[in-house]
Parts: C-alpha cells; sequence; structure tokens
C-alpha cells in the first residue's frame, strides 16, 4: 500500500512539474512578444499621424506654445511674464504668473528633531 502511494505521489510531482515547466515556456513566449509588438504599434501609429498631417496640412500645433520651451532653454526671458491671457473679464496678468527658476531656490539645512 505505502509503494503504491509512493509511485502514485512521484506520477502526481512528475505531472506537475511538467504542467510548470510548459506554463513558464508560455509565459516566456508571451513576454518576449510583447516589446515587438509594442515597438511595431509605435511605428505604425508614427507613420499613421504622418500621413495624417500631411492629409490636414497641418503647420503648426495650437496647443503647443513653444515660446516657453525656448525661454527655458534660454534660461528664463521677461518677454513671456508681459504677455497677457484673458478670458471674458479674467485677466491672468493681474497674478504673479511666471516660469519656476532653480536658481533662485534657497534652502536651509534639515536639522532632525531627534539631534541635540
Amino acid at each position: 500500500d505505502v509503494a503504491r502511494k509512493a509511485r502514485y505521489g512521484s506520477a502526481m510531482g512528475k505531472i506537475q512539474a511538467d504542467r510548470e515547466r510548459q506554463r513558464i515556456r508560455e509565459q516566456s513566449a508571451n513576454d518576449q512578444s510583447k516589446p515587438y509588438l509594442e515597438s511595431h504599434r509605435i511605428s505604425v501609429a508614427g507613420e499613421i499621424a504622418k500621413q495624417r498631417a500631411k492629409e490636414l496640412n497641418v503647420t503648426e500645433d495650437k496647443y503647443f506654445d513653444e515660446s516657453g520651451l525656448l525661454a527655458a532653454r534660454n534660461g528664463g526671458s521677461n518677454a513671456n511674464k508681459s504677455k497677457k491671457y484673458s478670458v471674458g473679464e479674467y485677466e491672468v496678468s493681474q497674478y504673479n504668473v511666471e516660469e519656476y527658476s532653480c536658481t533662485e531656490y534657497q534652502t536651509t539645512e534639515y536639522k532632525s528633531v531627534y539631534e541635540k
């Protein structure tokens, strides 16, 4: 009776090990295909975007303001600070709105509450 149970346990162990190896192989194949498919999707999306841009004759992006990018590259510019944006009666220029500059950022030394 003990020998029969041992043979049964050994056979079940082999079956489970084979199933696990098969799952590992399937998952490995699946994981290897994802980066290829993703890069292929990105390249196809780029081609579609170029085709749409040609069809629509897009000359400028109305949602992206290059002046902010140029000001950041030049280390900040005062030209954009005087610019006024208005929506109805609300003007943004009435508030202090400007680019954040890291050169003006001041820090103090951290002091732990546990130090004496």
